[in-house]
């Protein structure tokens, strides 16, 4: 009996298609993040200089900042420089099956990076949460 809902063929449908890093229709999303990275950083910063005084604060607003300038690293040493191994993919001599292994690598990694950094900015809303009276006191 043949099902309508299939793990196997949904894992098959979510694939990038190679012509989202290659082709005439390639994805430019580092035009969006280098927009992006310097009011985020900056923003962190200036809560973080702004609530210096108050210790609870200064540790959950550093929190996200640290994870968030490490996420950069990370990504400037290794997600940048595969993204553009993939775009010179085609004159490559590896194989399909190594390509496929790297894109499941890097995918897994960026899910992870995206994960940390999600977690790091509860310590953000919880730095909205702490009173600054008690926090002083």
């Amino acid at each position: 009996m043949r099902t309508w809902f299939s793990f196997r063929r949904i894992s098959q449908r979510c694939r990038i298609p190679a012509v989202l890093v290659n082709g005439p229709y390639t994805l430019h999303d580092e035009y969006f993040w280098t927009l992006i990275h310097p009011p985020a950083v900056l923003s962190l910063v200036v809560a973080l200089i702004l609530n210096w005084k108050l210790p609870t604060r200064r540790k959950l607003i550093a929190i996200p900042l640290i994870v968030y300038m490490l996420a950069i690293i990370a990504t400037a040493l290794y997600f940048v420089p595969e993204l553009r191994a993939f775009h010179t993919s085609p004159n490559s001599s590896l194989t399909a099956a190594e390509w496929y292994a790297r894109g499941q690598r890097w995918q897994h990694l960026s899910w992870t990076r995206g994960t940390l950094i999600t977690l790091s900015y509860l310590a953000l809303l919880l730095a909205l949460v702490v009173r600054e009276d008690e926090d002083r006191g």
